[in-house]
């Protein structure tokens, strides 16, 4: 055997070992086989917020909980930050689509849109890009101030996000007064990103834009992202792996049950009026049925959790008597669907060397790659670094409120263009031609442009009673022109920047016009084509895998609350609703942190009734 073969088979070997031995670990959270019959609690979805809310609650020796979860265990690959697009679209996910969009997804088959939802212990916070950002303060003080929500004004919220980070940033940890290292969840920044992103950080510092922490006392700047990941080994730090697995063993008071679909809450008329007295969910093909002596908490999700209440009579009067099921609270749930829109758009590198490492999916699985990723916590796939750069449009009425977002990553573009163009019903040779100009390309990487504080208002609907059909989820994209003129101002402002002198000598966006849109024909810069922008932006739109709203929380005279200010279901005894659900009003951030501190919030509200 050369010592070539012998370092070869020397790497394997390891690899085997460490990947199994961290596959076992997922594993072992997740294969519980029995539960009681009764819990004091029961919680619906192991995700951003459910898996804290368990944690925190069963702090209390003389606490049960069951925590339901439909999916299964995480894996190796769900650990691998640079491979979060393979958790949105793979067997740990939903496969939820859009509704047939009206006036958004031009290039996609109906008009229907991918609309990725963690399904596995960890949710969401277990397949997305791991980004922790809070927010602008005053997101949540116009939770207080505008919808009633008392106790989740910024001051009231802060303290929340704080007991859950560790943040392992010196420059960052350093402000006490905004960051925290005593929490669970880690959050850190990576090391080495590519050098075309601090180019374009460099660039937006050249407009007068500083290097900012998103998480501290301003947003207007660019800042390189702080994400929940462990920095010892570069693996995703989900609410699982940060607040459930050290609990697995030796918290007997906690009880997790994966692959367990939730059908309905269980609902009894009783003197002082309808109460949640447990859960009925499928596992193994059969039916069970579990009591909550104190409470039954949905933390599902934006889709999820409404479309359960609905299973359970819980929503519009007209819609479930439509459908024939009887109901029992007529509540406005699954309206007031909230998302970030999101345009991808592709961009080149000038020298193929500001590009660190190649993060083609096609090719990054090598044995030096994943090598170097379990013994030495380095190369591609240890990182997806990315800058958040925000924006105040010129709709905007409040610069320090910004209401768009730029996100610059590095991510190659296969050789396989197969499974891309499977999406697209408009113009497909055109596509083809567009993507084959790209793939396999190691030059290439991406700036999404972002509405973050969207007017759009959708909805979430049952597509029959059958609580395994997939739910009907109608974000109403662009239903709001300002959303299109706000998206079309972060497109253009970002798009001139990048065609300055200082950051044209190190990229360039691709020279390709986008199929179905038209460039203007007075010589007018693309950047500077209105029309040319607003039909890019109608014709690619994608989520920000955000959708908020569905159980609006606000006061008892509202009437599209669904939830009071500590969560409770309006009319329901025992029934609370703990997830990204709840917000009124979407944050302009990334939702995983918010959804993470309504977990931890929501513990207070249910242990202490503050």
């Amino acid at each position: 055997m050369t010592l070539i073969a012998q370092s070869l088979s020397v790497q394997l070997i390891t690899i085997s070992i460490i990947s199994l031995q961290r596959q076992l670990l997922h594993n072992e959270a997740a294969n519980r086989s029995q539960w009681n019959s009764t819990y004091d609690y029961v919680i619906i979805g192991a995700g951003s917020a459910g898996c804290i809310l368990a944690a925190r609650l069963t702090e209390d020796p003389n606490i049960n909980v069951l925590l339901l979860e439909a999916g299964g265990p995480q894996t190796v690959i769900t650990d691998m930050l640079a491979n979060a697009w393979i958790g949105m679209i793979g067997e740990n996910d939903w496969h939820y689509m859009t509704t047939p969009q009206k006036r958004a997804g031009f290039a996609f088959k109906d008009r229907r849109i991918i609309y990725p939802r963690g399904r596995i212990l960890g949710g969401s916070s277990a397949t997305n890009y791991a980004i922790y950002n809070r927010g602008n303060r005053r997101d949540y003080d116009n939770w207080a101030n505008r919808y009633g929500a008392t106790g989740w004004s910024y001051n009231d919220v802060l303290p929340y996000f704080l007991r859950m980070e560790n943040q392992t940033n010196p420059a960052y940890a350093a402000n006490f007064a905004y960051h925290s290292t005593s929490g669970q969840m880690p959050i850190a920044s990576a090391p080495n990103p590519d050098p075309i992103l601090l180019r374009y950080m460099e660039a937006w510092g050249r407009e007068g834009w500083p290097t900012i922490d998103f998480n501290g006392p301003t947003q207007r700047g660019t800042t390189l992202i702080q994400q929940a990941a462990v920095p010892s080994n570069w693996t995703r730090a989900s609410t699982a792996s940060s607040f459930i697995y050290p609990l697995i063993k030796n918290r007997n008071n906690l009880h997790v049950v994966c692959r367990s679909h939730v059908t309905r809450v269980l609902l009894q008329n009783m003197t002082n009026g309808l109460t949640a007295t447990g859960v009925e969910f499928l596992k193994n093909d059969m039916t069970y049925q579990v009591s909550a002596r104190r409470e039954v908490i949905l933390s599902a999700g934006g889709t999820n959790s409404p479309q359960i209440l609905m299973l359970s009579g819980i929503g519009p009067r007209q819609h479930l008597q439509d459908l024939g099921i009887p109901v029992q609270a007529d509540l406005p749930v699954g309206n007031n669907l909230q998302d970030h829109i999101l345009i991808p758009m592709n961009y080149l590198v000038e020298n193929q060397s500001d590009i660190q490492w190649s993060r083609n999916l096609d090719s990054i699985m090598t044995v030096q790659n994943l090598y170097d990723y379990y013994v030495n916590a380095d190369g591609p796939i240890t990182q997806l670094p990315t800058i958040l750069t925000y924006h105040s449009s010129r709709f905007n009425d409040n610069p320090d409120w910004p209401d768009g977002i730029r996100a610059t990553l590095t991510s190659q573009i296969g050789m396989n263009i197969s499974v891309a163009m499977g999406e697209y019903g408009q113009n497909v040779e055109e596509w083809a031609e567009y993507w084959k100009g790209l793939a396999g390309d190691q030059r290439h990487f991406w700036i999404f442009y972002a509405v973050y504080r969207p007017r759009s208002r959708g909805t979430v609907r049952l597509a029959s009673t059958n609580p395994l059909d997939a739910p009907l989820i109608d974000p109403n994209y662009f239903a709001e022109n300002y959303d299109l003129g706000v998206v079309v101002d972060t497109m253009s402002t970002g798009m001139r920047m990048t065609e300055q002198p200082f950051f044209r000598k190190f990229g360039r966006i691709y020279n390709h016009t986008i199929p179905g849109c038209q460039l203007c024909t007075d010589g007018t810069p693309y950047y500077e084509c209105y029309s040319y922008l607003a039909c890019v932006a109608q014709t690619i739109t994608a989520t920000s895998y955000h959708p908020i709203g569905t159980c609006r929380m606000g006061t008892a005279s509202d009437p599209e609350a669904v939830v009071d200010n500590q969560l409770r279901v309006r009319g329901v005894n025992n029934l609370r609703v703990i997830d990204a659900s709840i917000m009124p009003k979407i944050v302009n951030a990334n939702t995983n942190a918010c959804s993470m501190m309504i977990g931890e919030r929501g513990s207070d509200w249910v242990r202490y009734g503050r």
